[in-house]
C-alpha cells in the first residue's frame, strides 16, 4: 500500500507504504615526501602559467636555498613537466622564471565516485569545483625536477606541410542536477540511490515531446579539401518510465535542417551521439545549426562538441589549440599561417609530459616540426605576452599521518575551530574529552576538511578527499570511529561552482544524492563493498557555540555511568493516517518492543500512537523524556521539521523539555528526519526547520543522537533495517552496550543482499546525527548499580530509629543498568559506628535477579557489645561475593551517614582505658540526648565487664546536662594490682527494662594507686575494642589469643550416564559454582582451587581446546569457572592436569557417559598427582559416576565412587567436603592513646614461643591527624621503653600501638597481656550543641513552600574548664533531599571559651529541593582535640512543598480582552501577562512565554521571537509582561496562541490559550445599535468599527417620530472607542436634553461618524434591515 496523496499534501510529509509482493583507487597521498615544503597553486583555465621570481620570493618560497634544478611541480599526484628558464641550474635570480602547463578541474576525478566509473555523466564539468590544484615542492634529497621535452627540428625530409588541424567547438551544460536513475519501490519510482549513478550530474534543463533544445556553432576557417566534421552530443534521459526517442538533425540553419539521425534510448541513460556531419551543414558565414527533439520521453543535454577541420591559420590570435591528424609517417610539418607575436608552441598532448617544440618564421608563417604523430598530438600555441598569472601561491603544509596511533578520527572546518564558552578550540576540547578515561581512550586525530582535500584528493574539494582518507586509515590501522562535525550542503540544491554562498554552507560535505554520510566509508572493505568501514556520525552545526554545547551534552550522558536506569526507558511513536496504517504502524513498534523485552536489555515501553484522521496530531512528550529516556522509536510519517505524531521542538521552551543530562537516542522512520543537507535553518519557520538539529543541537535537552532517513522512506524497508537495529542493540549479546555506529555497521551487514534498491537505500540514508561512539547502554553483561541515595533506613515499627534499636531494615534500591540476568545475589552491610569501629553483617538471604529496578531490604540487628550511638556509615555492597560478572564492580557499593540518638548520657571521665591514681575515683558524663528530659541517671561500677559481680557498685545521679560524681574503689583494692573497673551509665528508669530505650554506655579505667597518668589495657574485654584485623581473634571461652580457621563447604554431585533425573552441581558455601543446568554433553569437569585460599579459579580461558561451563563461564572474571572436556579431548585434560600448579587442589568429576576405557596410563598418572587412586580408576567403566578432591603432588582429600557392584551407571554419587584451612597472621592496632603534654613509657607484657614471630610499632598521629609510624621493632613488647626517647609529644600528641604476630610452624598466635603507656595528659575541651539554649520548638519545623529560604540558630556549648586549642571551629553542614546529598560545605565560627557558649545561624534555600530535607550539623568535626565528638552532631528535619499552583494567563488587545473571532486594528498592541503568586520561586527571564500566530487556518503557527523588533517585555518576581506590536497585517483571520509557564514548570492550562480574530484594512463601521432595545432605564450602544483609524467625530441623534432632535449625545460621552467590536461605557437613562424623562414610546436615531472629515463606509451586516435611510428605531418601554 502506499500513500500518495499524504506526501504531496505535507510537502513530501509521508512516509510511504509498501506492500512487497576502475579502476582501483588509490588515497591520494602517495606522492607526497612529508620532508619537503609544498605550495599550492589554483587553477581555473587552461594555459601556459608563468610564475615570475617575484610571484615565489612573495609567497615565501626560499629561493635563496634551492636549487633551479630541484623546482617540481605536481598535480594529481604527477610530477608535471616544467620549464625553467634560469641561466643557472643552481642559482636562481630576479629574472628567472618558471613556465607549466595548466588546465582546470574536469570529470577524471569525479569518475572514482560513480556506483560504476563508467556512469560518469559529463567528463568536462566536475561535480563540485571548476579549480584544481597544482603543488610547487623541490627535492631534498638531489632529484632533479621533471623538464618538459624541447624539440628543435627543422624540415630537412622535405615534409608537406599539414594541410589542415582538427578544432574542437565545445558547449557544456550545467544548468540543473539530475538526480539520476529512479528506481522501482512496488508500484512507484521514487527511490534514488545514494551513490553517484547513470544520469546523475550537471546537465541542462529538461525538455520533453514537444519540445526542443537549438545549438548553434560558429565555426572559421573551414577547411574544404573533403575531410567531414565531426558532431558528439551526450545527453541523458530523464524519463524513467518511457523510451527516449530522440531526433537528431543538423544544418546551416534553423531553417534547413536535415535528420541526422532518430535516435532511441531507455529510460534513464547516459548516451553519446556521435555523426559526421556534410560541409555542406556550415553557413557561408560559419554557423552550424543543431536541433535535439525529443517525440517520446525527456532528455537533458550534456554537451555538444564540433569537431571540424581547420586551415592551419593562426589568425592572429594570442593563444589557440591545434588538434593534428595522425600521420602514419609519425612526423608532422606545419606551417602556420598569421602566427602572434612571438608564438611558442607547447605538445600537451599528455598534460603530465608537456614538451616544447621550437618554431622558426619562415615567409610569414610559422614552422615547425611536431614528432610522434603517428596518433593525434594536441598543441597549444600562445603569444609571447599570453602567459597565464596565477590566482595565488599558498603554503601547505601535509601532515605525515600514523594511521597505526588514531582510532577515532574527527574531520571538520575551521569555521567550528574559534573560540566559544570559554574554550580556545572547542573540535580540540572535543578531541581531549575522547582521549579521557570517561571519553573511552581514544586516540584521537582531528583534521580540517581542507587538509583532506589537498592530502587526500589533489588539493580539489570533493566528498573524494573524505573517502580517500577513511580508507588510507583503516587499510593501514584500525579506526573504530569518524566524527563529521560540521554541516554539510547537498550538491542538488545549488550549484557549488557559481554560488559561493552554497559552497560556503557546506563545511563538511556528504556523499551523493540523496546525501549520505553511510557512503564517505563504503567501497573500502573488499569482502563487501557495500559495508561501511569506519562507523560515522555527524554534528550538522556551523557555530563553535553548538560544538561545546554537544560536548557537554556528551560529557553528561557518559559520565552518568551506573546510575543511567533511565536509559532503560524506551517510547514507542506511532503514527499513521488513516486506521488501516495506524494499525499497522503500531504493529510495528509493537513487535520492537517485543523483540527487546524478550532480549538481553529488558527495557520498560511506553507506547503512544495516533489514533485521529488529522495529519498531525499533537503530543507533549516532555514529562517524559524529562524524566529519562534512553531510545525513542518512531515510526510514521514525516518531513524534515514536522512528524505526524508530533512532539515538537525542543528549543522551544513552550514544550517543556528540560532534560538536562538525560539525552534519549532517536530513532525516526520516516521520511526526510535526516535531510538536513539543505542549509542554515537556523532562521526558518514552521516545518521548514530542522527537527532532528534541533533534538541534536540544542544546548543542555534534546537527544544525544538522532537517526533518520535523508530521504523517502518506504515502511517495510525501514521496518526490516530498525527490526536489525533492535535485534543487535539490544538481542545480541556482542552488541549490547556496543557504541550506536557499530550496531548502525552491524546492521548493514546484516542487510540480505537483495535486488530491491530501496533497502539499500535505507542503509544508505538512514544518517546519524551524533557521535557514532555513543553507547546506548552499559555493556553486555548484567551491571547492578546502588548509590548513596538509594540507601535508606527502616524501623520495624514505625518509631524512630536510634541506637537501642533492636533491629532495622537497610532499603536498598538496586538497579541492573545492563542486560538481564538470571543468578541470584547476596549482599553485605557494614556498619561504621562513631568511635571508627565496625561491623560486617552477612546473611544467607539470596535475592533473586533484578532486570531493571527493584528495591532489597536486609535487616540488621544491633549488636549488644557496641555502642551504636552517635554519626554512624551504612555501607552497602551488592553481590559482595563477586559471584556475577559484571560491567563494572565498582557501582556495588553505596553509604549514607545516619544519627543513632543514645537517649541515654555518654561517660566522660575516666577516659576510656585510662588510669586512675587516686580514691575515690570521680566520675563525669553528659546527657546523650541533648535535651534535658529531666529523668535521673544510674552508674554501674564494677570489676567484671559483665556487670555481675557481687560487689557491683550502683550510684543514681539527678538529671543535669553535665553529670558528676565519684566513688570509692572496691573493698581491699590498695592499688598494687593493677585492677581493671568497667563503668557504664544509663537512664535509671531502665533498670530491669526488657524494651529498654536508651542503650548502657561502658567505659573501663585502671587503678594503679599514685601511678603516672596513662593509658592500659590488659583484660580480654578491653583489647576486643581494639582493631583487631587478619586472622586473629580472641576465644569467646577460652579468652586466649588464637588464630582463625576458616571452613569452606564443598558440595558436589555427579551422576552416571543412565541415571534418572541426574544432577551435575557444584556449591561452594552454599553458591553454585556449577548449577544444575550448567554444563551439558558427555564429559569431564575440572575445576582448580588456590592453595593458600581454596578459592576456585578458571585455569584457561574458554576456547576450542579448554571449553568452560558453570557460572561466569564467559569471561575469567570472578574465577568461578571449570574447563570441561569431552571425550575426544582426553589429551586436553592430561594437560590441565600437568599445569595446575603443585600444591593447589583440584575437584574433578564426571558428567554423563564418560569413556573411562579409554582412558591409557598417562591420563590415569595425571590423576594421580592429584590424588587419584590408581585401583579406583582402573575399575571405572564407561557411564560411571566419579568425583576427585585432591591436591596437586598431595593426597586425594575425597574420592568418590559407586558403591554398587552392578548398575553403577544409574548411580547418583554426592561428595560433601569441608576445607578447614589453619591461619596464621594477625594485627591488634590499638584506639588512639593521648592526647599527651609528654610521653612516659611503655610497658608490655606478652607470652610466646619460638615459633611465633612479632614486631610492634609505635604509630604517631599529628595534630592534622596524619598517621605516621616512628618507631618499631621485630621483638615482642618491652617490659618497659622510654617513649622520649622514641617521639615527642609536641609533634605526636596521640599515638597508637601497633602489634603484629605470626606463626606458620604451630598456627598457635602469641598471647599479648598487656600493654600500658603512661603519659602527662594535654588538657582537652569537651564541647556540645546545646539545644536547650535554642529551643526544641525551633526545630520543629512546619512544612514550607518551595524557595522560601530557612533559617535555623544553634548553639555550642564549652561544657569543660579548658579553652578550644583554636580561636575558631569548623562547623560542618551536610543537607539532604530525599536522601540524595545536595549541600556540603564548612563554615567557622568563634570557638566558646572555657563554660563559654557561642551562637550562630545558617539559611539554608529551599529551591529545588521539594520533598524530605535533613540537615547534618556537625561541629568541630574532628578536627580540633576534644574528649569527645558524639555530642557535636545534630540533625534537623524539614519538608518542602512542591510549587503545584498553576500561573494565570491574560491576553488584551489594545487593552481590552477580545471575543473569539473579532476583528481588531490591523497593528494591534497584544499585551501578555503571566502572574505567579510564588514570591519565591520566580521567574527571570521571558522562558516561560510562548508566543505564536497564524495567518490563516491551514498555515502553519510562527513563532514570535523576543529578539523581534514588535516585541519589548519586562519581568519582576511575580509577572512577567510581553507586548507584541505587529504592524500592517493583511486583511485576514488569524489565530494568535499563547502558553505560559511558570518557574516550577507549572503550565498557565493543560492547553495553550487560543484567540482567533479577523483583520480588515479598510475603515468602516457597522450600523450602531442600541442594547437592550427596548429599554426601561438604561441602553447602550454597539456597534463594529474596522480599520486602523479612529473616528474624529461622533455623535448620537435621538429624536421624535416627527424628527425634532431631543437628545444629543457627544464622543466625550460615549467614551474611547477601539477597533474592532465596541460597547459605549455611556448609558443613556432615556432623558431629554434637559434632563426630562422621555416618555414611553417609539424614537428614531442617527449616527454620524467621520474621520478627518469624511464620512465613514458603512460595513453591511444581516441586521442592517432594522434602519432605514441611516435612520435607527429605539423604544422606551418602562
Amino acid at each position: 500500500m502506499k500513500i500518495i496523496s499524504f506526501k504531496y499534501v505535507l510537502l513530501n510529509l509521508g512516509l510511504i507504504l509498501l506492500a512487497y509482493s576502475a579502476q582501483a583507487q588509490t588515497y591520494g597521498n602517495e606522492w607526497i615526501k612529508y620532508n619537503q615544503q609544498y605550495y599550492k597553486i589554483p587553477v581555473t583555465q587552461k594555459g601556459i602559467y608563468k610564475l615570475t621570481y617575484a610571484d615565489l620570493i612573495n609567497a615565501g618560497i626560499p629561493l635563496a636555498s634551492i636549487k633551479p634544478e630541484q623546482l617540481q611541480i605536481f598535480h594529481r599526484g604527477q610530477e608535471q613537466a616544467i620549464l625553467v628558464n634560469s641561466a643557472s641550474s643552481s642559482v636562481f635570480s630576479n629574472t628567472d622564471e618558471v613556465l607549466f602547463y595548466g588546465e582546470g578541474n574536469d570529470g577524471t576525478q569525479d569518475a572514482l565516485m560513480y556506483k560504476d566509473p563508467s556512469f560518469l555523466v559529463n567528463k568536462y564539468y566536475n561535480l563540485y569545483s571548476d579549480t584544481t590544484a597544482y603543488f610547487l615542492t623541490w627535492s631534498l634529497d638531489g632529484t632533479l625536477g621533471k623538464r618538459m621535452t624541447l624539440t628543435n627540428e627543422t624540415n630537412t625530409g622535405g615534409l608537406t606541410a599539414e594541410a589542415y588541424q582538427w578544432h574542437e567547438a565545445l558547449q557544456v551544460f550545467s544548468g540543473r542536477y539530475a538526480l539520476g536513475r529512479r528506481y522501482p519501490a512496488g508500484s512507484t519510482l521514487d527511490i534514488y540511490i545514494s551513490e553517484f549513478d547513470v544520469a546523475e550530474g550537471w546537465v541542462g534543463s529538461a525538455f520533453t515531446v514537444g519540445n526542443d533544445q537549438n545549438i548553434t556553432f560558429d565555426v572559421s576557417n573551414i577547411y574544404t579539401g573533403g575531410v567531414k566534421p565531426i558532431l558528439e552530443i551526450r545527453y541523458i534521459g530523464n524519463s524513467s518510465t518511457r523510451v527516449n526517442k530522440t531526433r537528431i538533425s543538423v544544418g546551416n540553419s534553423r531553417s534547413s535542417l536535415r535528420l541526422l539521425e532518430e535516435v532511441q534510448t531507455v529510460f534513464q541513460v547516459n548516451h553519446t551521439f556521435t555523426k559526421e556531419i556534410e560541409l555542406s551543414d556550415i553557413s557561408g558565414t560559419g554557423q552550424v545549426s543543431v536541433r535535439i527533439e525529443e517525440t517520446s520521453g525527456s532528455l537533458s543535454l550534456v554537451y555538444a562538441r564540433l569537431l571540424y577541420p581547420q586551415t592551419v591559420d593562426l589568425q592572429g590570435q594570442t593563444s589557440r589549440d591545434f588538434i593534428l591528424r595522425a600521420n602514419s609517417g609519425n612526423k608532422s610539418y606545419l606551417e602556420i599561417a598569421n602566427p602572434g607575436i612571438g608564438t611558442e608552441i607547447f605538445d600537451i598532448t599528455d598534460p603530465d609530459n608537456v614538451g616544447k617544440i621550437s618554431a622558426v618564421m619562415s615567409g610569414g608563417a610559422l614552422t615547425a616540426i611536431v614528432n610522434n604523430t603517428a596518433s593525434q598530438r594536441r598543441l597549444h600555441l600562445l603569444g609571447s605576452t599570453s602567459f597565464r598569472s596565477v590566482i595565488g601561491i599558498n603554503r601547505v603544509r601535509f601532515r605525515n599521518i600514523d594511521a597505526t596511533k588514531h582510532n577515532f578520527l574527527i574531520v571538520t572546518h575551521p569555521l567550528l575551530r574559534q573560540a566559544s564558552g570559554g574554550v580556545n578550540d572547542p573540535i580540540q576540547a572535543y578531541a581531549e574529552y575522547r582521549a579521557t578515561a570517561q571519553g573511552g581512550s581514544y586516540d584521537t586525530l582531528t583534521v580540517n576538511v581542507g587538509e583532506l582535500y589537498d592530502q587526500f584528493n589533489y588539493g580539489e574539494y570533493s566528498p573524494l578527499a573524505i573517502r580517500n582518507f577513511a580508507k588510507y586509515m583503516f587499510n593501514n590501522g584500525s579506526p573504530r570511529f569518524l566524527f563529521l562535525i560540521g554541516r554539510g550542503y547537498s550538491i542538488s540544491n545549488a550549484n557549488g561552482r557559481v554560488d559561493p554562498a552554497a559552497r560556503g554552507q557546506d563545511l563538511v560535505p556528504p556523499f551523493g544524492y540523496p546525501p549520505s554520510d553511510v557512503l564517505l566509508t563504503t567501497n573500502i572493505i573488499s569482502t563487501d563493498s557495500r559495508i561501511p568501514a569506519i562507523p560515522t556520525g555527524r554534528l550538522s552545526v556551523n557555530k563553535s557555540s553548538d560544538v561545546m554545547a554537544y560536548l557537554n551534552k556528551v560529557k553528561e550522558y557518559e559520565e552518568l555511568g551506573g546510575e543511567a536506569i533511565w536509559k532503560k526507558n524506551f517510547v514507542h511513536l506511532s503514527g499513521g493516517n488513516n486506521e488501516s496504517e495506524q494499525r499497522l504502524l503500531r504493529a510495528y513498534v509493537d513487535f520492537y518492543a517485543q523483540l527487546a523485552s524478550g532480549g538481553l536489555l529488558t527495557p520498560v515501553f511506553t507506547t503512544i500512537s495516533k489514533n485521529t484522521s488529522q495529519l498531525i496530531e499533537v503530543i507533549n512528550l516532555s514529562e517524559l523524556v524529562n524524566e529519562g529516556v534512553g531510545v525513542i522509536t518512531f515510526f510514521g510519517h514525516s518531513a524534515i521539521g514536522v512528524t505526524d505524531l508530533e512532539v515538537g521542538f525542543v528549543s522551544d521552551d513552550i514544550e517543556g523539555y528540560r532534560n538536562k543530562g538525560r539525552y534519549p537516542m532517536i530513532i525516526a522512520n520516516g521520511c526526510q528526519l535526516a535531510d538536513i543537507f539543505d542549509g542554515d535553518r537556523s532562521g526558518a519557520i514552521g516545518n521548514n526547520r530542522s527537527l532532528s538539529e534541533d533534538w541534536v543541537n540544542t544546548a543542555d535537552r534534546g537527544a544525544i543522537g538522532f537517526l533518520a532517513h535523508t530521504f523517502i522512506g518506504y515502511s517495510v524497508p525501514l521496518w526490516r533495517y530498525s527490526q536489525r537495529f533492535y535485534a543487535v542493540a539490544f538481542n545480541t549479546v556482542n552488541f549490547v552496550g556496543r557504541p550506536v555506529g557499530e550496531i548502525m555497521r552491524e546492521v548493514i551487514r546484516l542487510q540480505p543482499r537483495t535486488s530491491e534498491q530501496a533497502e539499500t537505500t535505507v542503509d544508505q540514508q538512514m544518517l546519524l546525527q551524533g557521535d557514532p561512539a555513543i553507547q546506548l547502554g552499559r555493556g553486555n553483561q548484567p551491571d547492578y548499580f546502588t548509590s548513596d541515595e538509594f540507601v535508606s533506613l527502616e524501623s520495624f515499627d514505625g518509631n524512630p530509629i536510634s541506637a537501642v534499636t533492636d533491629s532495622f531494615k537497610v532499603n536498598i534500591v538496586v538497579a541492573n543498568v545492563g542486560i538481564r540476568d538470571d543468578q541470584p545475589f547476596r549482599v553485605s552491610v557494614e556498619r561504621t559506628f562513631a568511635d571508627g569501629s565496625s561491623a560486617l553483617y552477612t546473611n544467607n538471604q539470596e535475592y533473586d535477579p533484578i532486570n531493571v529496578q527493584d528495591t532489597i531490604s536486609f535487616t540488621v540487628r544491633r549488636d549488644p557489645t557496641k555502642n551504636g550511638s552517635g554519626l554512624n556509615k551504612i555501607k552497602v555492597h551488592i553481590d559482595y561475593l563477586d559471584v556475577i560478572s559484571e560491567v563494572s564492580e565498582t557501582n556495588n557499593i553505596a553509604e549514607t551517614e545516619v544519627l543513632f540518638q543514645s537517649q541515654g548520657a555518654i561517660p566522660l571521665s575516666p577516659l576510656e582505658f585510662s588510669i586512675a591514681n587516686q580514691a575515690p575515683i570521680d566520675f563525669t558524663a553528659f546527657s546523650g540526648s541533648l535535651t534535658n528530659e529531666n529523668r535521673r541517671f544510674v552508674c554501674e561500677v564494677d570489676t567484671l565487664s559483665t556487670f555481675d559481680s557481687p560487689g557491683k557498685k550502683t550510684i543514681f545521679i539527678e538529671p543535669s546536662t553535665l553529670l558528676n560524681w565519684n566513688s570509692d574503689v572496691f573493698s581491699g583494692d590498695n592499688g598494687q594490682d593493677s585492677t581493671v573497673y568497667y563503668w557504664r551509665i544509663n537512664y535509671a528508669d531502665q533498670i530491669g527494662n526488657p524494651t529498654p530505650t536508651s542503650l548502657w554506655v561502658d567505659r573501663s579505667f585502671t587503678y594503679i594507686k599514685d601511678s603516672p597518668e596513662g593509658w592500659s589495657q590488659s583484660e580480654p574485654a578491653q583489647f576486643e575494642k581494639d582493631i583487631i584485623s587478619g586472622d586473629l581473634e580472641i576465644d569467646e571461652t577460652t579468652k586466649k589469643w588464637k588464630f582463625k580457621t576458616n571452613n569452606t563447604r564443598v558440595v558436589v554431585n555427579a551422576a552416571g550416564s543412565t541415571a534418572s533425573s541426574a544432577i551435575t552441581q557444584v556449591l561452594y558455601n552454599g553458591i553454585p559454582l556449577i548449577g544444575t543446568s550448567d554444563c551439558v554433553g558427555d564429559q569431564v569437569i575440572v575445576m582448580a582451587f588456590k592453595q593458600e585460599t581454596f578459592q576456585p579459579y578458571l585455569l584457561f580461558a574458554p576456547s576450542a581446546s579448554n571449553a568452560t561451563c558453570g557460572r561466569n563461564s564467559s569471561t575469567t572474571a570472578g574465577g568461578l569457572s571449570a574447563n570441561v572436556y569431552d571425550n575426544t579431548k582426553v589429551d586436553n585434560l592430561r594437560n590441565y592436569l600437568d599445569v595446575v600448579p603443585t600444591g593447589d587442589y583440584v575437584l574433578l568429576l564426571s558428567r554423563g557417559n564418560v569413556n573411562f576405557s579409554s582412558w591409557d596410563a598417562n591420563i590415569k598418572a595425571a590423576v594421580q598427582s592429584i590424588g587419584g587412586n590408581l585401583a579406583v580408576l582402573n575399575s571405572l567403566q564407561d557411564g560411571h559416576p566419579y568425583i576427585l578432591l585432591g591436591q596437586k603432588g598431595g593426597a586425594a582429600l575425597q574420592e568418590v565412587v559407586s558403591n554398587k557392584l552392578t548398575g553403577q551407571t544409574a548411580e547418583k554419587i554426592l561428595l560433601d567436603y569441608n576445607f578447614v584451612q589453619s591461619t596464621s597472621y594477625g594485627e591488634v592496632t590499638s584506639l588512639p592513646i593521648g592526647p599527651a603534654k609528654s610521653w612516659g613509657k611503655l610497658f608490655g607484657k606478652m607470652s610466646y614461643d619460638a615459633n611465633d614471630r612479632i614486631a610492634y610499632q609505635i604509630i604517631g598521629i599529628n595534630q592534622s591527624g596524619q598517621e605516621v609510624p616512628v618507631f618499631s621493632q621485630q621483638t615482642a613488647l618491652p617490659n618497659e621503653l622510654d617513649l622520649q626517647n622514641v617521639l615527642n609529644a609536641t609533634s605526636f600528641p596521640t599515638i597508637r600501638l601497633k602489634l603484629i604476630v605470626r606463626d606458620t610452624t604451630d598456627f598457635t598466635a602469641p598471647q599479648l597481656e598487656r600493654w600500658m603507656v603512661t603519659y602527662e595528659s594535654l588538657p582537652t575541651p569537651e564541647g556540645l550543641i546545646d539545644v536547650e539554649a535554642v529551643g526544641q520548638d525551633a526545630y520543629n519545623i512546619a512544612d514550607r513552600p518551595e524557595g522560601e529560604p530557612l533559617t535555623l540558630s544553634f548553639a555550642y556549648r564549652n561544657i569543660s574548664n579548658v579553652a578550644f586549642a583554636s580561636d575558631s571551629l569548623w562547623v560542618r553542614y551536610v543537607l539532604t533531599n530525599n536522601n540524595q546529598e545536595v549541600l556540603r560545605d564548612s563554615v567557622k565560627v568563634l570557638a566558646p571559651g572555657a563554660k563559654g557558649l557561642v551562637r550562630f545561624d545558617r539559611t539554608l534555600p529551599t529551591l529545588n529541593r521539594v520533598g524530605t530535607n535533613r540537615l547534618t550539623v556537625y561541629v568541630n568535626p574532628r578536627l580540633v582535640p576534644e574528649l569527645y565528638y558524639e555530642n557535636n552532631i545534630f540533625q534537623v528535619n524539614f519538608n518542602v512543598l512542591k510549587d503545584n499552583a498553576n500561573p494565570i494567563l491574560e491576553v488584551s488587545f489594545d487593552g481590552r480582552q477580545i471575543m473569539d473571532g473579532e476583528i481588531v486594528s490591523p497593528s494591534p498592541v497584544i499585551n501578555v501577562r503571566l502572574r505567579d503568586e510564588n514570591q519565591y520561586k520566580i521567574l527571570q527571564d521571558t522562558a516561560g512565554v510562548n508566543i505564536a500566530l497564524k495567518s490563516c487556518p491551514d498555515c502553519e503557527y510562527q513563532t514570535i521571537r523576543f529578539s523581534d523588533p514588535n516585541v519589548q517585555w519586562n519581568t519582576n518576581p511575580t509577572q512577567t509582561d510581553v507586548e507584541f506590536h505587529p504592524k500592517n497585517l493583511a486583511n485576514g483571520k488569524y489565530t494568535l496562541r499563547v502558553q505560559g509557564r511558570d518557574a516550577s514548570d507549572n503550565l498557565a492550562g493543560t492547553q495553550p490559550y487560543t484567540v482567533n480574530f479577523e483583520v480588515v484594512n479598510e475603515s468602516t463601521v457597522t450600523n450602531v445599535f442600541p442594547y437592550p432595545n427596548p429599554f426601561s432605564t438604561k441602553t447602550q450602544f454597539v456597534f463594529t468599527l474596522t480599520g486602523s483609524e479612529i473616528p474624529d467625530e461622533m455623535k448620537i441623534q435621538i429624536m421624535t417620530v416627527t424628527g425634532k432632535v431631543v437628545r444629543e449625545i457627544t464622543q466625550d460621552e460615549l467614551g474611547p472607542i477601539v477597533i474592532g467590536n465596541n460597547r459605549t461605557k455611556y448609558f443613556w437613562d432615556g432623558r431629554d436634553e434637559y434632563g426630562d424623562v422621555l416618555a414611553n414610546g417609539l424614537y428614531l436615531y442617527r449616527v454620524i461618524m467621520k474621520v478627518n472629515g469624511q464620512a465613514i463606509e458603512q460595513r453591511k451586516t444581516s441586521a442592517d434591515k432594522a434602519f432605514k435611510n441611516g435612520f435607527g428605531k429605539l423604544y422606551i418601554l418602562r
